[in-house]
């Protein structure tokens, strides 16, 4: 089977190095026993995200991430694509107070949590997965504040 990791700019800017994104999802792949993957990080703006979530979530509105596993759930290699919105990125990063580095890194851990098995759709869900993502967050931090 194989590892590819793919990054994906929606421009011909480059937010954060692919190698700092590629090396954050390998951990994340490792730590949750995942050996077999192929996975797309995609970087976009509010206008595709939305039509992302209208067309195959049924939502209208602009959101920060969505991922979808292209996989069967029983599969071997893990497949998948994570849609990142830049422009919500950079929000949030002022919501919270973090770097705009700190927030996207954020969001690929998110999808990632997603694609092998995390839901955030209860609270309880949310504080778990909230707590994971600062697990590997802080295992892996190339981003200083």
């Amino acid at each position: 089977m194989s590892q590819l990791i793919d990054v994906i700019y929606d421009s011909k800017v480059t937010i954060l190095p692919k190698l700092t994104i590629r090396r954050l999802v390998e951990l994340i792949l490792k730590n949750e026993q995942i050996e077999h993957y192929h996975v797309n990080i995609i970087f976009v703006n509010t206008t595709y995200i939305q039509q992302l979530n209208k067309t195959y979530l049924n939502e209208d509105y602009v959101t920060d991430v969505i991922a979808f596993s292209l996989g069967e759930s029983e599969a071997v290699l893990l497949e998948g694509e994570i849609y990142i919105c830049t422009e919500v990125a950079k929000q949030q990063a002022k919501q919270y107070r973090a770097s705009y580095g700190q927030e996207l890194l954020r969001l690929v851990v998110h999808g990632v949590l997603h694609l092998v098995g995390y839901d955030d759709l209860t609270v309880e869900e949310q504080r778990k997965m909230r707590k994971v993502e600062d697990e590997y967050l802080s295992q892996y931090s190339p981003i200083q504040k």
